[in-house]
Parts: structure tokens; sequence; C-alpha cells
């Protein structure tokens, strides 16, 4: 499998330096000419000669991304030029193949879907390869709306490859992001990316991975067909962290996997599809965590207790989902309350909110007296009458003598600046406030608490240890905690405030 990573400048000089700074990354560089209508072989070849890794020389107009503008005729010359020039692949669009006939250099013929991703895939590649030589790549790329639509690409690829008939073939667009990553595994004979971060060039297309992030989220020897596939899934999913501490853990163990993001139209179309093409495991978000836990075929006390689950794992016998918040949940108050020697069994516990994550809080606090507060009183009712709780408004937490404070809620995020879960007057000196958020690390809620002498755990700790949990029933190995957490402090530093 080829990595190629994808370079545009304004001009030839440029994008040949912009591509020789891609070569640590790829297998091969290609040079999209769409500003080089003028270009002479002269010229062309002194760009590719300079390059250290084999080229690929494109043209391309609106139809895959492009912005050349001039006629068929001017871009099949262009190609030739470049093909005489000395590159070792030519892409023509599947419509000019028969136009553009042998040459020198090897040929990609490509097809771009641009408005979605068609039912009939083979349909689509048949029609290019009626058009494609022996000797030609075929690739296809479609435009991802969903995460189904990526997995229907790569599950064509899988098929093209078992067969014999490997083709090229991922989607683009935000949505189709992973089909990126997941390339290698369903025998894709090439993936694309963006240039490395930090060397001055821009994605070429929607949905492009940069080079170096690309490398980063594959196994330290590559990806391959026996590569195991885990990823998140959730809308929106695009800014969640997972991808990057799953990823580190992973290298850091040195198992032989990848953590990609999925964000799907309708969960349960996704997650048979998931089973079809062989997702070994799910970190589950918002808003599916009801969803897995009724479609799981086994669910665990956690699940059961809560009705909602953030871990699915394949087995022979279908989904097992189980709910690692609620064991992070109790991993992080246990910890906390060991430093002042207080057992579970004497602590008044506070948890605010009445949703998935308060039930695994409440779960996870089982033992300790508990409370229940929130703004919904029917919803806040029915949860403690579940869960054995007294039931309370937030404006009367002050007068109960609670030892814990776990918030739920994402009042204090980035979507709920400034906000507060509970009163500053509900907060108690010397008891101990869990908040869920993370993002920021500072919530007003722990900035409040810590001014009246409380003690804190940050939303993050929440976070790490459900990500543990998680990454051991992936693996059934021991998690890297450390590198965990090395990860998930520098990805929040680079995250800003």
């Amino acid at each position: 499998m080829d990595l190629v990573v994808s370079n545009l400048a304004g001009n030839l000089d440029a994008l040949a330096a912009l591509a020789r700074e891609q070569a640590p990354y790829a297998d091969v560089l290609e040079l999209r000419l769409d500003a080089c209508a003028s270009a002479t072989t002269e010229d062309l070849a002194r760009a590719f000669a300079s390059l250290p890794r084999p080229v690929l020389a494109a043209v391309n107009g609106p139809e895959a991304y492009g912005s050349f503008s001039g006629s068929d005729a001017d871009r099949l010359a262009l190609l030739r030029r470049a093909s005489e020039a000395g590159a070792a692949w030519i892409d023509v669009p599947w419509t000019l193949a028969r136009d553009l006939g042998p040459l020198r250099a090897r040929r990609v013929v490509s097809r771009h879907v641009l408005d979605g991703t068609p039912p009939d895939l083979e349909a689509l590649v048949a029609e290019v390869e009626r058009v494609a030589g022996p000797a030609d790549r075929v690739k296809l790329v479609t435009h991802a709306t969903c995460a189904e639509d990526g997995l229907r690409v790569l599950r064509l690829a899988r098929s093209r490859a078992r067969a014999g008939r490997p083709i090229a073939a991922f989607a683009s667009g935000a949505a189709g992001s992973f089909t990126r990553a997941l390339a290698p595994v369903f025998g894709s004979l090439a993936t694309y990316s963006a240039p490395a971060r930090g060397t001055g060039g821009g994605a070429t297309a929607p949905g492009q991975l940069e080079a170096d992030q690309l490398c980063a989220m594959w196994p330290a020897g590559g990806a391959s067909p026996a590569t195991r596939i885990l990823g998140v899934v959730g809308r929106p999913v695009g800014a969640s962290l997972s991808p990057r501490l799953h990823g580190a853990a992973l290298r850091c163990a040195g198992i032989d996997a990848v953590y990609v993001a999925f964000e799907p139209a309708e969960f349960d179309a996704f997650l048979a599809l998931c089973a079809d093409v062989g997702v070994h495991g799910l970190s589950v978000t918002m808003p599916f965590k009801a969803e897995a836990a009724r479609l799981a075929t086994s669910r665990d006390d956690a699940v059961i207790a809560c009705g909602a689950a953030n871990t699915l794992l394949r087995t022979e016998d279908g989904w097992r989902a189980s709910n690692t918040d609620a064991s992070a949940v109790r991993t992080c108050i246990l910890r906390a309350l060991h430093d002042t020697d207080q057992p579970l069994t004497s602590v008044v516990a506070a948890v605010v909110g009445t949703g998935g994550a308060a039930r695994a809080a409440l779960h996870a606090l089982q033992g300790a007296c508990l409370v229940v507060t929130g703004r919904d009183a029917a919803k806040r009712d029915a949860l403690a009458r579940e869960f054995g709780a007294e039931a309370c408004t937030v404006d009367d937490l002050h007068s109960i003598p609670h030892d814990v404070l776990v918030n739920t809620t994402p009042l204090g995020s980035r979507a709920h600046p400034g906000a507060m879960a509970v009163p500053a007057s509900a907060l108690r000196e010397g008891s101990l406030v869990l908040d869920a958020v993370y993002r920021p690390a500072e919530t007003p809620l722990l900035a409040a608490a810590r001014a009246i002498g409380a003690r804190t755990i940050e939303g993050r700790e929440w976070f790490l240890e459900q990500a543990i949990a998680q990454f051991t029933a992936f693996t059934d190995a021991d998690a890297p905690a450390e590198s965990m957490r090395v990860e998930l402090a520098r990805a929040l530093a680079e995250d800003g405030p």
C-alpha cells in the first residue's frame, strides 16, 4: 500500500519545495499541477529530479476538488509532458482515459463522486475498468456524508483485494476521514494525505489527514489487513480526544491496532456495518449510549443499571456492552477517599444531573448515602427512587451535609462557559468535588470549590480512567496508564484553556 502525500502550490518551484518536505512520510509524492499549465517538459523534469520519491502527476479540475480551468486538450497535453519528464505515475480522470492513451509512466485512472456515495459501488468501478488498461491502477473516491458511507467504500476495497483485483478506494469529506487511516487494513492500493503539519501545505481534498498525523495513527510497522480496528463513535465526534489517547496507548503497548473516529447517521445501520467489516471495539459517546445498550447482545451490571453503554466489544455472539464511566467514577472517588482513610459507606454523595452520566455515577457510588439533585424534578425523583437515593432541589443542596459532590452535567464546559451546576453556597469546605467536564480543565465549579477549601478532581481524571478501562477491554492487556496520562495532558495543553 502506498501513502501518497498530495501537494498543491501556486507555481512549480513552490510545489517541488513543498513536496520535498513530505519525503519522510511518503511512498509517492503527488504533485497537483492545477496551477502549472504553462510548465514545459524541461521545467517538469527539473522539478521531478529534485524529489527523492516517485512522482504522481495530477491535473485536477472541479470534478476532483481541483482548480484547473483549461480545456481537456490542455490537461491531456500537460499530463503527457509530465510523463515525458519522468513522473512515475500519471493520474487521469476516467472520462479522459481513452483520450490520453499509453504513456511512459503508469496510469492511475481515477473517479471522484463529489455528491455522495451511491449504493452500487461495484457498478462505478466497473465503468472505470472498462476504460482502464491491465497495467493501470483504478482509484475510486466517493464523498461520505456519514460513517456508513465510508465503511461501504472500505468494504468494496476489501472485496476487491480478496478477489485478486485490488483498487485504491477511500472516501472524501470529514465523515470519511477515517477511511484514509483504515485503507491499508482493507487492502486499498493507496491512501492519500495532506502535507505534514508545519510544512506550509494544506489539504487538497476535504477530509484529508496530515501525513504526520496519519503515520502516527498506524502501528510502528504500518497498518495491514491483520491490524485490529477500534474507534470512537458519536455525533459530533470531530473534537474527541479519544483517538489521540488510545492511539498513543496502542503504540506504547506495541499492539497492532488503529483507533479512528466514526460519525454515523443511523447507529443501528452503522453497527451492522461494523460487524460486517470486522470492527473489533468501539468507545461510544453521545448521543448513542442508550442505543448501544439496547443493541448489544450482552451487558454488564453497570449497563443494566444505567441503561447506557460507553464501550462495545464484538464477540462471536454479537456486541458485548460495558460502562466504564461507572468504574471510572468509582476509581476516582475511592482513590481520593483512601487518602483520608474514609470508607465509602460513611460518605454522603450528591450527584448532580439526571442523564446517563448521572446514572453511571449513582451506580458507581452504591454503598454511600446517595443524594440526587437536578433541575428536572420528574427525572430527579424517578432517579432517586430507582437508586434508593434522596431527591433534592439544586437550591436546597446547601442544606445537605454531603461529603462528595459529582457533577455530571455539561455546565461549565465550552458549550456552557461560566455556568455552574450548583450555586456556590452548596459547596462545603473539606468535601470532595468531581466534575465530569474536562474542557476546560479549570471549570467554574472546581474553581469555586477550591476557593472554599474543598478537594477537587478534574474531569480529565474521569476521562482518563474510563479510557484505561476501555483499553483493557479492547486488548486484554494492561493499559500504559502513564503514557495515556502524558498524551492527555499534551492534547489538553494544545487544546488551549
